[in-house]
């Protein structure tokens, strides 16, 4: 057993596992910074959008409000950060970064659909809930939908929790 002890005494052992050591430590470092750099911002844009970002919820009545119900009920939005906006008051949605449409709740007409699209400006989120057991959106509502940015066309309640997650990651939030 002294031998083999003798043997890894060696010098050359004893700079090698150095080395070695030196370059698991640098890794290790190498590999906190890459998180630190990657992982770290997107945890907390999602923290401060989840915390502070209002959704602007276009529905055709105040009544109409499942979604905001499904929104509160999956634990992760606040009621508070929910606005219910009517045709009616359809020009106060411009203040809001993050909007959703139940579409076929808002179908008076095209005209409605427009203003929605007017008020979402470069850089802001649309989500547009259209379930295919109320109906398909016309082409020619899809191809105006289509020339907006950061639109997302959602048919299933689950599917619109992870776009809308997704969409407070991706886009920008200026808390005011």
């Amino acid at each position: 057993m002294q031998a083999v002890t003798d043997f890894f005494s060696h010098g050359f052992f004893t700079v090698t596992g150095g080395i070695c050591s030196l370059i698991f430590l640098a890794g290790i470092f190498i590999a906190m910074y890459q998180c630190s750099k990657g992982l770290f911002p997107v945890l907390y844009r999602l923290g401060r959008a989840l915390n502070g970002r209002k959704i602007a919820l276009y529905v055709e009545s105040s009544t109409d409000i499942d979604l905001e119900t499904l929104l509160v009920d999956s634990g992760v939005f606040k009621k508070e950060n929910i606005k219910v906006i009517t045709p009616s008051s359809a020009a106060s949605g411009d203040k809001y970064s993050l909007h959703l449409v139940h579409y076929h709740s808002c179908q008076s007409g095209q005209s409605y659909l427009s203003d929605v699209l007017k008020n979402v400006k470069s850089g802001h989120a649309l989500l547009i809930y259209a379930p295919q057991n109320e109906g398909f959106i016309p082409k020619d509502h899809l191809e105006e939908i289509n020339k907006k940015q950061n639109v997302v066309v959602v048919n299933f309640k689950g599917r619109l929790l992870n776009d809308l997650l997704n969409a407070m990651i991706t886009t920008s939030f200026q808390k005011k």
